[in-house]
């Protein structure tokens, strides 16, 4: 099966009904004409324990499972690690996260905070502007231009998700993100996705925050593919999608409002998300 111009198709160019879409990441025989459906998301790939340790690195003190194939398959893992669980204590794993691409992520905030380039861009606009929205949108297009550079250029598509569709969404992703990593891949081909929940001040959970992760904020065909491949997986009026947004910007504390964010460190920029207006089309938001 093949993604073309925002259409799953097949060998023969032949359009396939969206709801097809979603027997692909849930039946797995689909994608293997041998029937072979079992071993299918076993997918043992060659991943080092160094790997699962540099994942863990890129946002140390955030509390992430992440599914390790040489471990289980997916299913097993999904099974035992219910989305629904997370964020229930503040000692509870806070995130799940999928992800066996093979492109380097953006390393922690400890790493990028020590950069001169961002640290210089982000010191000039605490301290030498008036935080006007011109001022933002300079100091934004700085840090894009300074993550294209050094090559931090991942990002995600952002999904609120209700805590009654979290299950089924988030089983739907991993797995689209499992095929589409295969040799026969499909729609989130590259592509890495996490789940993790949003919890209002009394510590109960009000929506869970599905992320799509994608290597290159440049490449606004990838971005548009993914972006149109999830809306016809997931088929949930309920699930809408923020937008797009550049990693770098939550490595640097960076966020659309500061005033009750922990970190102190974080600036606001009154905007992060980008293809705010593909979101509009693509999801009919207002």
């Amino acid at each position: 099966m093949l993604y073309i111009g925002g259409k799953a198709t097949t060998a023969k160019n032949e359009e396939v009904p969206k709801r097809s879409l979603r027997a692909t990441a849930q039946h797995t025989a689909e994608l293997r004409p041998d029937g072979a459906a079992k071993e299918f998301f076993t997918h043992h790939a060659t991943h080092s324990t160094q790997k699962w340790a540099s994942r863990r690195q890129c946002e140390p003190g955030k509390h992430t499972i992440f599914y390790d194939p040489e471990e289980s398959t997916l299913d097993d893992w999904l099974a035992a690690h219910p989305p629904n669980t997370l964020g229930v204590t503040v000692e509870a794993v806070d995130a799940l996260s999928v992800d066996i691409t093979e492109w380097t992520h953006v390393p922690g905030p400890d790493v990028i905070r020590e950069i001169a380039a961002y640290d210089s861009i982000c010191e000039h606009f605490k301290t030498e502007t008036k935080h006007t929205p011109r001022d933002k949108e300079v100091a934004r297009t700085a840090m894009l231009e300074v993550a294209t550079n050094l090559g931090h250029t991942e990002g995600k598509w952002l999904f609120p998700c209700p805590p009654d569709k979290v299950i089924e969404a988030w089983s739907l992703l991993a797995r689209a993100a499992v095929c589409g990593n295969m040799p026969q891949g499909h729609g989130l081909a590259g592509c890495a996705v996490s789940v993790a929940p949003k919890l209002n001040l009394k510590g109960v959970v009000v929506i869970y925050l599905l992320a799509v992760r994608c290597p290159d904020s440049n490449d606004e065909e990838h971005l548009r593919r993914v972006l149109l491949y999830t809306r016809d997986l997931l088929q949930a009026p309920e699930i809408s999608c923020q937008g797009f947004k550049p990693e770098i910007f939550s490595r640097l504390g960076v966020y659309a409002k500061d005033s009750t964010h922990p970190d102190r460190r974080c600036i606001n920029l009154r905007s992060v998300m980008m293809h705010t207006d593909w979101t509009k089309e693509v999801f009919g938001q207002q």
